[in-house]
């Protein structure tokens, strides 16, 4: 009797597990940290801070900011981004740059890693771009 009562309950939960996965909702994909904007010649879209977490570095990103940067301009263009370093309370307490060279109708995706260190990467919040230039080559 036991040996006939294994198939038909691994039958069994095989099942519930398959229909649990395909009624299961899928999670929506995170939100930008900031809106898309254009400068100049250059588009800044899909724009995302990464603050510390236990995952950091293994699972998760560093502590940073990554966008896609694209080039609307006939000719290379050097872009530079500046970023500042908020905490819990909206204080800026850093910033950093980013400088890159764009071909014409190309997009560069990026990833900026926070130059904090010690406490002020726990102090770390959110990272947000505070200015964008771009010129011409």
């Amino acid at each position: 009797m036991k040996r006939k009562l294994l198939p038909l309950l691994l039958c069994v939960a095989v099942l519930v597990t398959l229909q649990t996965e395909a009624t299961a909702k899928k999670k929506k994909p995170k939100a930008p940290t900031q809106p898309d904007f254009s400068r100049d010649c250059i588009y800044v879209s899909d724009i995302f801070s990464h603050a510390l977490s236990i995952f950091s570095g293994v699972a998760a990103p560093e502590p940073g900011i990554e966008a896609k940067v694209y080039n609307s301009c006939n000719v290379p263009v050097s872009a530079f981004l500046t970023f500042g370093y908020f905490d819990r309370q909206g204080v800026q307490f850093g910033n950093g740059i980013q400088s890159m060279i764009v071909a014409p109708g190309a997009t560069y995706s990026f990833y900026h890693n926070a130059e904090v260190y010690g406490l002020d990467r726990g102090r770390l919040k959110i990272v947000k771009i505070i200015s964008a230039a771009a010129y011409p080559q």
